[in-house]
């Protein structure tokens, strides 16, 4: 009986460990599915489907944390990103311009989507969704 109560707590002792442990880091696998060049599967601002209005916009994640750009308007940008620990937030930080935070983001190997903020003269600050697929 001795060796049945050792050993139950012996492994309800291994479940709490593996269960309790965390990382800071992005999962490999958040990493490598997010390592990909993507472009529009649509845009939302608010409920409003924009889609069209980002045909040129592509977006390549790669492996030494830089990025390229091609904005909607054609123009390509370049930079840095890091992912959050928590995989919820990618911030890209344009060659000599500010950091610019992606929310809310979803990485699969098939899909990637997150919400940016955009400033309009008209309506002030609103949340731009975006969907993508690999390119």
């Amino acid at each position: 009986m001795k060796k049945v109560t050792t050993y139950i707590i012996y492994l309800s002792s291994l479940c709490l460990v593996m269960a309790c442990s965390t990382s800071d880091a992005p999962t490999p696998d958040t990493l490598s599915e997010l390592i990909n060049k993507w472009k529009v599967e649509s845009v939302l601002v608010g409920t409003t489907d924009v889609t069209a209005q980002y045909t040129n916009y592509t977006i390549e994640f790669k492996e030494d944390n830089t990025y390229l750009l091609t904005k909607a308007d054609g123009g390509n940008e370049e930079g840095s990103w890091v992912i959050s620990s928590d995989n919820k937030t990618i911030t890209i930080t344009p060659t000599g311009g500010t950091a610019i935070s992606f929310t809310e983001t979803n990485i699969s190997a098939t899909k990637l989507t997150y919400n940016a903020e955009e400033v309009s003269a008209k309506t002030g600050t609103v949340t731009v969704t975006f969907t993508l697929i690999p390119a």
